[in-house]
């Protein structure tokens, strides 16, 4: 797998792109949908609501009954019956009646306001009204909120709570959506020890798996397969074999360079992988590989923490969105002034752990390779170009959010 120049990081997103497999068309319960991407336009079936309703308790009325009415000189209503929310449409209302009704009610026809009770006197046989309401008022109209056959999201758009909530406000039971990505997740290294086990002497407990696995759910994922594999070449290449059974994407962590023991690159290319790139022009994560096997993506990440995860962010975030079809932004770009300094200048394009707010850029503490904790409460990926630095305090930044 040489390559004579490596590639940009937006080089190697624009590649891994071009192999990014469509994720095929389901049919799921729309209760069941939050984080999906839409296959198609959404459009309700019912006008909400579906019928004019009252926004308080009071007493539907004809507006036109309550004229000159005041506290000193109410006019009075014969009250004809209660209109409690659920209830039947009530018969219409007819001039100098007022019908008892409660919030969310259907209006009766006749009618076109509600006074609400704090301005009558409660009366349950003739009530007196304290004041003059003007057409409409208190009144909620048919399709108010959206009318049949309203457009409420497009094909593309991530399903959120509220699109489930106003979906099912218009009658829609369904939704056509994307498929989840089923994507495999793969360590090596003889180091690695599982989670769960007595940590022996020379050995750490593996974070990739839960790193990788947490932010494959936040970003629409499943995982189809996740599993430490030591650096046995045998082990690795039959584990390629079985999760490229069961998954979109593989993505694997560790054996990616030039050391002894990194046979990620001869595994591959035992398999008949089609090598995309073995090499991006990029601190950290210079080492990363993407490869085809069979049609199947993969994605072999260094073993080190950040140089893996901050790779992840950049590579994984725009093939999840293309392989969803969505339209949501990702790594949406940000500029701020440094609120702290950088001291060390950057010979390839440098991301570096950060936090953005409000238009100021902050520096993460700790940015080396293996460290795990520097990420926590981190929302960005700083970019330092190649030649930028040392950083300023005030300095312009741009930074990617993740």
């Amino acid at each position: 797998m040489k390559d004579h120049r490596a590639l940009t990081i937006w080089e190697a997103m624009e590649a891994a792109c071009a192999h990014a497999p469509l994720m095929k068309e389901v049919k799921i319960a729309v209760m069941d949908s939050l984080g999906y991407i839409l296959a198609e336009d959404v459009c309700t079936r019912i006008a909400q609501p579906p019928f004019p309703r009252s926004a308080m308790d009071g007493y539907a009325i004809r507006s036109e009954d309550s004229a000159c009415a005041t506290g000193q000189s109410p006019c009075s209503l014969k009250v004809v019956g209660v209109q409690f929310a659920g209830d039947p449409y009530f018969r219409e209302l007819k001039k100098g009646e007022a019908l008892r009704i409660m919030t969310g009610a259907a209006i009766p026809e006749g009618a076109d306001a509600v006074i609400k009770q704090e301005d009558t006197d409660y009366g349950e046989d003739m009530v007196s009204i304290y004041r003059q309401m003007a057409p409409f008022e208190n009144y909620c109209q048919i399709g108010e909120d959206f009318p049949e056959g309203e457009l409420l999201a497009v094909k593309g758009d991530p399903v959120d709570a509220f699109l489930i909530s106003a979906a099912t406000a218009g009658g829609i039971e369904t939704f056509r959506v994307r498929r989840r990505p089923k994507i495999a997740i793969l360590t090596t290294g003889d180091e690695i020890q599982d989670t769960g086990t007595h940590l022996t002497e020379g050995k750490i407990y593996d974070s990739h798996i839960p790193l990788f696995s947490a932010r494959l759910k936040q970003l629409g994922c499943q995982i189809s397969m996740a599993k430490h594999l030591g650096d046995s070449r045998e082990t690795i290449r039959d584990a390629l074999k079985e999760a490229s059974s069961v998954s979109d994407l593989i993505i694997t962590t560790g054996g990616v360079s030039v050391g002894m023991k990194d046979c990620i690159p001869s595994v591959m290319e035992d398999l008949g992988a089609q090598p995309v790139f073995h090499g991006i022009a990029v601190k950290p994560g210079m080492p990363t590989m993407f490869s085809i096997i069979d049609g199947l993506p993969v994605i072999s990440l260094s073993g080190n923490p950040y140089s893996a995860s901050a790779i992840f962010e950049l590579l994984m975030q725009p093939l999840v969105s293309k392989m969803t079809a969505s339209n949501r932004k990702v790594l949406k770009k940000v500029c701020g002034k440094s609120k702290n300094r950088f001291p060390k200048s950057a010979g390839n394009t440098r991301f570096l752990r950060g936090y953005y707010e409000d238009g100021f850029l902050s520096f993460g503490k700790g940015q080396r390779n293996g460290q795990t904790r520097a990420g926590i409460g981190c929302n960005c990926l700083i970019c330092m170009e190649k030649g930028c630095g040392p950083v300023e305090i005030g300095d312009m930044l741009t930074a990617y959010l993740i």
